[in-house]
């Protein structure tokens, strides 16, 4: 039923002392509106960066730390009406992600969730 395939590298700044992190990752879509009146995106860690073709080297030649997605990371979407009667969707996002820093602060949590979160899938 996957119907849909994005593969994505992306960097991510991290405030100091934290060195900037980069991910590559996988999106599969399944169009199940039909079905569960839904539509499904499923995301897992892709493929080193190094193993990518056609993304360019990056140009101050620096190692970044990898950010990888663990398993059951989703986006989930659900058409609904508003109450105008006009489109409206719910979208229902679980990330799991490792970080590779060891215990993360308080401030840089919310960081994450507060600021950069909400703008993620815009």
């Amino acid at each position: 039923m996957i119907k849909y395939f994005v593969l994505a590298f992306a960097r991510l700044w991290m405030p100091f002392p934290f060195a900037e992190r980069e991910f590559v990752f996988e999106c599969w879509g399944a169009d199940l509106l039909d079905e569960a009146q839904a539509f499904v995106i499923l995301v897992s860690d892709g493929p080193s960066r190094r193993g990518l073709a056609g993304y360019p080297a990056d140009p101050s030649g620096k190692a970044r730390p990898r950010i990888n997605f663990l398993e059951d990371s989703a986006v989930v979407m659900f058409p609904k009406l508003a109450a105008d009667g006009g489109p409206q969707t719910l979208v229902k996002t679980t990330l799991h992600v490792d970080l590779h820093i060891a215990t993360p602060p308080q401030w840089l949590l919310e960081v994450v969730f507060k600021v950069i979160a909400p703008y993620v899938l815009c």
